[in-house]
């Protein structure tokens, strides 16, 4: 299905962000090195904002929409997706990720098709993402996506998010 790509922030190119503003008070911006005892509900990182945060087990979900781009691969547990090197610095990332970046998705049921459609091109696919989600249990370190929007040889589907 083609479609208008809605207007999402994160996209490449100079943004700017150096002559803006400094963000409010009750919103700090956290630089690329983000401990887990540094994170405050409402802390802001890129477009990304820290909406929820538990201590036990160690949950951080981060919401607003970015553009990752990548490539999907399948798994014995199913599909993953391998975040490009020049998009998941636009993701609060913290200290101990190093190399690669592979995450699960929050809303598998819906992307469904479209995941099955870039593995067998092994297609560069870009996704829109409204959350971003880090877990640690037990010295485990889970990341997942909620997808919103999949933009596959130029074609844009939307997808409803759970």
């Amino acid at each position: 299905m083609k479609g208008n790509l809605p207007a999402i922030g994160g996209g490449s190119g100079d943004s700017g962000e150096k002559d803006q503003a400094p963000a409010p008070d009750d919103t700090k911006t956290m630089d690329s090195s983000i401990t887990w005892n540094t994170l405050i509900e409402g802390n802001q990182f890129n477009s990304m904002k820290l909406s929820k945060l538990t201590q036990n087990p160690k949950h951080a979900t981060f919401t607003g929409d970015i553009v990752l781009s990548g490539s999907v691969v399948k798994k014995d547990t199913g599909y993953k997706f391998h975040v490009s090197d020049f998009t998941k610095s636009k993701l609060p990332l913290m200290e101990e990720q190093k190399g690669m970046l592979i995450v699960d998705f929050e809303n598998i049921d819906d992307l469904q098709g479209s995941l099955q459609k870039a593995n067998e091109e092994e297609a560069f696919i870009k996704f829109i993402i409204s959350e971003y989600h880090y877990r640690s249990v037990d010295e485990q370190i889970e990341r997942s996506i909620t997808v919103n929007g999949v933009i596959l040889d130029g074609d844009y589907k939307e997808v409803n998010p759970q």
